[in-house]
């Protein structure tokens, strides 16, 4: 019998710190007391029992490393990067996998929920400036400019202009041509505390000053200007959420290809989503009631999805359904006819189209 329990445990252990150690039989002979031939027994005993080393796999993300981090960098989200990757180097795997490996990088801050507001149609619109983007071009050329955004606040309707300048006349140019392409003017428009426009900046106790020509202006067009209170964006969090989309350019920085002096940007186009679903009642709900309160929740779900997912997720919205009070089970529910989840586009937005109970 060449086992020994002592010998066995100090062979498992050097092993396993290293299985392709190479164990001086006669040293641990003279070490405990034995012929070089019971090591040696016992060396082959743990080698038989040790599992199999685990071989590293490959990873989606191998050899896509360098460019991941250098497109972080410029702030650049993890669905944009995931959209670049694939098409511009062969990139096969999925979002989540790029999204938590840049969460693996710690670059991604967590950010603290605030109230939502919403308003009724063509009450209100929200601007806002994406400043000072800096982009470099294939050629190494440097690229500096602004972009003006503006949201309607009950449709999401979006209009962005590419400026080289944010003072007062650029300002108005812009609001002038997004009423155009809205068809309208709405009935107040939130802004920033943009010093084109506002003289003294709205605060916690100060209301805030336009300068008259920005008042005039305001006027003639039959708007009423209103500031958000100063650091303090989340109270225009509509077009904050539009600025995320501008960030997905980023990363394609290094990459553009200079074309001359016009550029055309395109409003994301709406991806209705229709609703049909059966719904079991509590005592006393109405469908009416029911659908109301479906229609509020799944439209706040897909507003904070609107930009920060590639797809609509079949079984979010049945949480959304169950969520609603007064609702205590659905069946045959679809979503645009089918059960799959809805892809969304790069230059789509999820938007609630209709809700059929039937």
């Amino acid at each position: 019998m060449n086992y020994r329990k002592d010998i066995y445990e100090k062979v498992k252990f050097m092993l396993k710190e290293n299985p392709e150690a190479n164990i001086n039989c006669s040293k641990l002979a003279r070490i405990y007391g034995c012929d070089r031939r019971t090591i040696s027994k016992n060396i082959d005993i743990v080698k038989d029992n040790m599992p199999p080393p685990k071989l590293k796999r490959a990873k989606k993300t191998d050899g896509f490393e360098q460019i991941i981090e250098e497109k972080v960098k410029t702030g650049a989200p993890a669905i944009a990067i995931c959209n670049y990757l694939k098409k511009h180097h062969g990139y096969t795997g999925s979002y989540t996998i790029i999204k938590d490996f840049i969460r693996n990088l710690n670059t991604e801050k967590q950010k603290q929920a605030v109230i939502r507001f919403e308003t009724n149609p063509g009450f209100q619109a929200q601007v806002d400036w994406k400043e000072s983007l800096v982009f470099k071009t294939i050629d190494g050329d440097t690229i500096k400019f602004n972009v003006f955004l503006l949201i309607l606040g009950f449709s999401r309707t979006k209009f962005l202009y590419i400026t080289e300048s944010k003072d007062l006349k650029t300002v108005e140019e812009c609001l002038v041509r997004a009423f155009k392409y809205i068809g309208g003017v709405p009935h107040e428009i939130l802004f920033d505390n943009m010093r084109s426009i506002i003289d003294k900046s709205r605060t916690q106790y100060n209301d805030p000053v336009f300068n008259d020509e920005f008042s005039i202006f305001s006027s003639d067009c039959g708007f009423v200007p209103r500031a958000c209170v100063a650091y303090r964006p989340e109270t225009k969090g509509k077009v904050e959420v539009t600025a995320k989309l501008v960030n997905r350019l980023k990363v394609y920085s290094g990459d553009i290809v200079s074309i001359g002096a016009s550029v055309t940007v395109e409003s994301a186009t709406p991806l209705p989503i229709n609703i049909s679903v059966t719904l079991v009642l509590a005592s006393g709900v109405t469908e009416e009631t029911a659908r109301n309160r479906i229609v509020k929740s799944v439209t706040a779900f897909l507003q904070n999805n609107a930009f920060s997912s590639t797809y609509i997720s079949f079984a979010q919205i049945g949480g959304c359904i169950l969520n609603c009070e007064g609702i205590t089970d659905y069946t045959h529910l679809t979503l645009n006819g089918g059960t799959e989840n809805i892809t969304v586009s790069e230059t789509s937005v999820p938007v609630l189209g209709g809700v059929t109970i039937v």
